[in-house]
């Protein structure tokens, strides 16, 4: 909610990336590190590891080509499909890895509990 209302604020009120609550949404950058950080260590999988921080890295590094003015003038929406799908596109894949992943241990729980009694 808080990132679509800083969106929303953005596109409304144009001020610049340097007003209002458009800054908030550079926390879509750090927030799949973050998703890393606070993993538990027994779901911890070197592949959606690798995933999460190669998307903030990369997130990072199109933020900041487009905030310095270094992005190319002639394929600036190239690179803002790519930035929005790399941005965008590791969310549903981290929440299918997290349901995937609870649904297993679950499973293994209750198989456990089951073998106990």
């Amino acid at each position: 909610m808080i990132f679509g209302g800083a969106y929303i604020t953005a596109g409304v009120f144009h001020s610049g990336p340097m007003h209002g609550l458009y800054g908030a949404t550079m926390f879509y950058v750090v927030v799949p590190a973050f998703f890393v950080a606070e993993m538990p260590v027994s779901w911890r999988d070197s592949a959606i590891r690798h995933m999460s921080l190669a998307a903030s890295w990369l997130s990072l590094a199109y933020m900041w080509f487009m905030f310095s003015g270094l992005e190319p003038q002639s394929i600036r929406g190239l690179t803002q499909r790519i930035g929005a799908l790399i941005i965008f596109g590791w969310y549903p894949i981290a929440g299918y890895w997290l349901l995937r992943t609870t649904a297993e241990t679950a499973s293994t729980l209750a198989a456990s509990s089951a073998l106990r009694a």
